[in-house]
């Protein structure tokens, strides 16, 4: 072999040899892109549903916590004593003014024969508590126009009512809680007992 053949070989092989390093080496770098894109892809994933799972339980909580408490569909009360009555009452109203100072619930049923009504007077503060002091609370039971206008009252009776409120609020519009009282007197010194005890308050809107 000449020396020009020689010389012309080993160029050959020197070639053959840089085409083999750099296709090794492309193949090296566009794996390891493949790595990162993956790896990459793979945190952006998993941060996107951690936020999302986040932001989903935040919101769901917060409108749990604002649930109030299911109203009575209907309720019978019954009254003891001198005169025995079944009455059911299934119609809330709570007529309150935010600058008033006094709460009022009364219930109604089908046909309005009697209304049955709750006060806190005296400078109610507006807040939910349990209020019972002498001459601040009370109960009536009266019956509506067309009958005979029968009346009950607590404070011709033994005058001890006692107002829980549980939840009382002008901004959101809602208030309830629950009832009790003792003997409620008529006009005629009649004497009665209500119940069963305690009676429900419940104020799905304060007018």
């Amino acid at each position: 072999m000449s020396t020009k053949q020689a010389r012309d070989c080993w160029g050959l092989l020197g070639a053959i040899a840089l085409i083999g390093c750099t296709s090794g080496g492309g193949s090296k770098d566009s794996a390891s892109d493949t790595a990162g894109a993956a790896d990459g892809g793979s945190a952006d994933g998993a941060d996107g549903s951690e936020g999302g799972a986040d932001d989903g339980g935040g919101d769901g909580g917060g409108d749990g916590g604002n649930a109030y408490p299911e109203g009575p569909v209907a309720f019978t009360l019954t009254t003891t004593g001198d005169s025995a009555l079944s009455l059911s009452f299934s119609e809330p109203d709570c007529p309150y003014r935010a600058s008033g100072t006094s709460f009022r619930q009364t219930w109604r049923g089908d046909g309005h024969v009697f209304v049955l009504i709750v006060e806190v007077s005296r400078d109610f503060p507006g807040t939910p508590g349990t209020y019972g002091a002498a001459g601040t609370t009370r109960v009536r039971l009266q019956e509506e126009a067309g009958g005979s206008l029968t009346y009950y009252d607590s404070t011709l009776g033994d005058g001890v009512v006692e107002v829980t409120l549980d939840g009382f609020s002008v901004d959101d519009d809602r208030a309830w809680g629950s009832f009790s009282a003792g003997a409620l007197g008529g006009s005629a010194g009649e004497r009665v007992e209500i119940g069963p005890q305690p009676l429900p308050i419940w104020c799905p809107t304060l007018l």
